[in-house]
């Protein structure tokens, strides 16, 4: 399975881990994530399509931790 969301994806990161996920939990591929040149994203999932822009996406998959005293 890796080898195939690495020929799609041409990230050996993201192949490893959706590999990982999809083969040790219930979790299925519902639909894709695509990256414009520019840096934004377009998410595709059950016929559902999000328009995302490159810092939304950035503030999504990296959110800030507040560490209190």
């Amino acid at each position: 399975m890796k080898d195939k969301i690495l020929a799609l994806s041409v990230n050996r990161l993201t192949a490893e881990k959706t590999a990982e996920i999809l083969a040790s939990d219930e979790y299925k591929i519902s639909g894709v994530v695509l990256q414009h040149s520019n840096g934004d994203h377009c998410i595709i999932s059950d016929g559902a399509v999000r328009w995302i822009s490159k810092s939304e996406m950035w503030w999504m998959m990296h959110p800030v931790i507040k560490q209190y005293d």
